[in-house]
């Protein structure tokens, strides 16, 4: 019977245990998310644009807020009249950052 009771308490203190814990987990993901439950935005590649604007002066002009997954940023100009990107050099690779605007340039058109 003694034996009996303690088991039942073993198993009820574990169970207890395994919530807790369960609960800590689960409150550090939502307090604390890392970058990969981070919603990047469009990408192409290893870049991603995080913030997209058309221009006030030139309507065919976007202002893109570009990352890359070496975590280099950088704030360019796509002209989709021309299908430059703006500044031509940078620490974000440009050859995907061009296909990045022209895609987004598509969208919007």
């Amino acid at each position: 019977m003694l034996e009996r009771g303690l088991k039942h308490q073993l198993e009820f203190t574990l169970r207890r245990c395994f919530r807790a814990l369960l609960l800590v987990i689960i409150g550090i993901l939502l307090v604390w998310p890392s970058e990969a439950f981070a919603a990047p935005g469009l990408c192409t590649g290893p870049v991603c644009a995080d913030a997209i604007t058309r221009s006030a002066k030139n309507h065919w002009q976007l202002l893109l807020r570009l990352e890359d997954q070496q975590g280099h940023r950088e704030k360019v100009v796509m002209d989709c009249k021309a299908g430059e990107l703006s500044p031509m050099a940078g620490l974000v690779d440009r050859g995907y950052a061009r296909a990045l605007g022209l895609r987004l340039c598509r969208y919007v058109a």
